[in-house]
């Protein structure tokens, strides 16, 4: 089985050196960082892009550039997935460790990619669900106009839509994806017929944190994929490369009880 992870890159940071995995600098063509690494910018690829798509410009690339893998992956320079099978907090959604340490943490397994169409982080649980807080954070208009577009090309989408992102409060997120390459292209394809049909109907806002819009409703809609097509998917813990302390399991328990009920009463009385 071929098997790559692209890790994106968008300064100089230590480059992991690991097998299977290739570190690609997103948004190269507009970017004044030299990093002497694989771009998003060679054949078919969108990587001026890169200010309002963010990893998403690495992941068009892989998607139009790559033809040989069988299972092809998407990460971060500080956010990977724990493959490791046998470690304690395996169900932690999150687990910080310097990058010094994460190699055995890392390691492909072809038996685990063999077993599943996906591989994701653990899902998290917000404090409303998935469109009331798009609406919050970004422009509500904007968010509508989404909806139409897809129900627009992908009608079937409709009922679960609904379902994912007017009832559900959590969701795997950060754009993380290793994925069969066919379900990875599927996936592709299906996203960017609706990010580039709503980027020709909406004016994209000139704050620093709205114009990465595409990136931040493509984590919503990555679940409403999977959901849909019925994908086989392993929720994986998210390695976050810094020194802070791991959280208490127990904790991270509570926590997310906490907010599925916040979200439970918001429906209620709204």
């Amino acid at each position: 089985m071929k098997i790559k992870i692209f890790v994106c890159y968008h300064k100089k940071e230590q480059f992991l050196n690991i097998e299977n995995y290739v570190p690609i600098h997103v948004g190269k063509r507009v970017s004044n960082n030299k990093l002497d690494i694989l771009g998003d910018d060679t054949g078919d690829n969108i990587s001026e892009k890169n200010p309002w798509y963010s990893e998403l410009t690495a992941q068009y690339w892989i998607w139009k550039n790559c033809s040989d893998e069988d299972y092809v992956g998407l990460c971060h320079y500080r956010r990977y997935l724990d493959l490791n099978p046998n470690f304690s907090q395996h169900f932690m959604p999150h687990i910080h460790m310097p990058l010094e340490n994460i190699s055995n943490y890392i390691e492909i397994d072809e038996k685990l990619f063999n077993k599943y169409d996906v591989i994701m982080p653990h899902k998290e649980a917000e404090r409303l669900p998935l469109v009331s807080l798009l609406k919050m954070n970004h422009i509500s208009r904007d968010v509508d106009i989404l909806k139409e577009i897809l129900i627009e090309i992908y009608p079937e989408y409709y009922k679960d839509y609904e379902y994912i992102m007017e009832k559900q409060s959590s969701c795997s997120l950060c754009n993380i994806l290793y994925a069969k390459k066919e379900v990875f292209d599927n996936y592709s394809e299906w996203l960017f017929n609706i990010l580039f049909e709503l980027e020709k109907r909406i004016t994209i806002p000139a704050d620093p944190y709205q114009p990465r819009l595409f990136g931040y409703y493509s984590e919503r809609l990555l679940n409403l994929f999977i959901y849909h097509n019925k994908l086989r998917v392993k929720y994986l813990p998210m390695i976050i490369c810094d020194n802070k302390p791991n959280h208490s399991p127990i904790l991270f328990f509570f926590h997310n009880k906490l907010r599925k009920l916040t979200c439970w009463l918001y429906r209620l009385v709204g």
